[in-house]
């Protein structure tokens, strides 16, 4: 089985009528065939994923929350998914996610396990 991979999805710095001009209509795509997500804030990334229209219903898809004080051994859980072949997605609460944000130890944890 090959493992899972990590996107790193961008969100607007404002107004969320804005999105397209961060995430253009390929990546959102990508974005639809997701299911879980590694977010700062569960009500602002479930409000964002509304919004561009995740065809699967909000309450079906699987979020982990990550903040500053988010163990270690809580992002080796988030990233299991990942080693058992399942893609999941990285939302900061506004921007690029790893800049400025605790995102960026999620994608180094990741890169260390390959």
């Amino acid at each position: 089985m090959s493992e899972g991979k990590i996107y790193l999805i961008p969100t607007t710095l404002g107004s969320y009528e804005t999105s397209d001009q961060v995430l253009p209509s390929y990546n959102i795509q990508i974005v639809f065939g997701l299911t879980e997500f590694i977010v700062e804030q569960v009500r602002t990334s479930r409000r964002f994923l509304s919004f561009i229209k995740h065809p699967v219903p909000i309450d079906q898809l699987v979020f982990h929350e990550l903040n500053k004080t988010t163990l270690h051994k809580d992002i080796s859980l988030y990233l299991k998914s990942i080693q058992e072949g399942k893609s999941i997605g990285l939302l900061s609460e506004a921007g690029t996610p790893c800049v400025a944000d605790p995102c960026a130890k999620v994608v180094e944890m990741a890169q260390e396990r390959g």
